[in-house]
């Protein structure tokens, strides 16, 4: 609701509305869908459209479940366009969410491998999948401990395990609970050669 009273304002102000994220997701659908006019930015190569639409004075939002990094670096590529005179730039990226990929992104230094819970569909489950990659970190997308692999864990001393905002805590509980056995299992196997 944050977002939608904020961007609102922006346009009550007279600044165009523009909004960082993905075209086709739910939540940005959600954004726009009262406006008459506005652009939505995903990338480097639609900054184009900040030049196409002329508008001088605008006022940015982000959907709430993208990475933190993402949507700095467009805001700073934007307010550096010689086209616009004025950004009024509101980062409404939810706090867990970016609270999480903070955290993960510390974790990634400790660990030898991440396991990553949360449904296949949840944008802010796949933007920490996305931090471990970026940290060179190999990351596993699960969303229950079923899909666990006991080859992932071999040779691993740290285990790292973090979950979309959405996840239910008996789930990771679930998950963690199941990381232990596996590690236990294999400390319990011989070494062969």
């Amino acid at each position: 609701m944050r977002v939608h009273k904020t961007i609102k304002s922006m346009v009550q102000k007279d600044y165009f509305p523009v909004v960082i994220g993905q075209q086709d997701h739910v939540e940005v659908k959600g954004i726009v869908g009262d406006l008459e006019d506005f652009l939505v930015i995903n990338n480097m190569s639609d900054l184009e459209k900040i030049k196409r639409a002329g508008k001088r004075r605008l006022g940015i939002v982000s959907q709430t479940t993208l990475q933190v990094e993402k949507a700095e670096h467009l805001v700073s590529k934007i307010r550096n366009l010689e086209c616009v005179d004025e950004v009024y730039f509101v980062n409404t990226i939810c706090q867990p969410t970016r609270d999480r990929q903070i955290a993960v992104r510390d974790l990634a230094d400790q660990v030898d491998i991440m396991i990553v819970i949360g449904g296949y569909n949840s944008s802010n489950t796949k933007k920490l999948v996305q931090v471990c990659e970026e940290k060179n970190i190999q990351a596993y997308h699960i969303e229950s401990f079923s899909q666990l692999d006991e080859d992932w864990f071999r040779n691993k001393n740290h285990v790292g395990i973090t979950a979309g905002t959405s996840t239910p805590e008996y789930v990771i509980n679930e998950v963690h609970e199941a990381i232990l056995k596996i590690a236990r299992e294999i400390e319990a196997k011989p070494v062969t050669h």
